[in-house]
């Protein structure tokens, strides 16, 4: 016996597929989120040293006393925040890329008009523009 009276729910229809442009911006932005994952694993002691570098090179932008050995833990401690923003960079550019697949992909699949479909489509692209 079915769930739903017939005519209300056709489950045999497919999945909609969003617009292109939806599909492209998000596969843009999961693939860049992949490189810089990657390079963030390839390059991680070369950033945190050329990061330690800039550190040391002008300690009174920082606040630093410009002795090596007395700010020694605080300079590690900025030079892990320059490796947390590309970490951050990675995850969001990620997350922001499956929001937009899973966003465009339930917008397209509502049972509303297709002009209003294609309204909140271009919407939650130019929303996530803005943040």
């Amino acid at each position: 016996m079915p769930f739903f009276a017939p005519g209300l729910i056709n489950m045999n229809e497919w999945l909609r597929r969003p617009p292109s442009h939806a599909l492209a911006v998000s596969l843009l932005m999961l693939a860049f989120g992949t490189l810089v994952g990657a390079m963030l694993v390839s390059f991680q002691d070369i950033f945190y040293a050329a990061a330690r570098r800039e550190i040391i090179k002008r300690p009174e932008i920082h606040g630093f006393s410009g002795s090596e050995v007395i700010d020694q833990g605080r300079i590690a401690e900025v030079a892990d925040q320059a490796n947390a923003a590309l970490r951050l960079l990675h995850t969001h550019s990620i997350g922001v890329g499956i929001l937009v697949f899973v966003a465009t992909l339930i917008i397209v699949n509502f049972p509303i008009s297709h002009r209003l479909k294609l309204t909140f489509c271009a919407l939650s692209r130019w929303v996530r523009s803005i943040r």
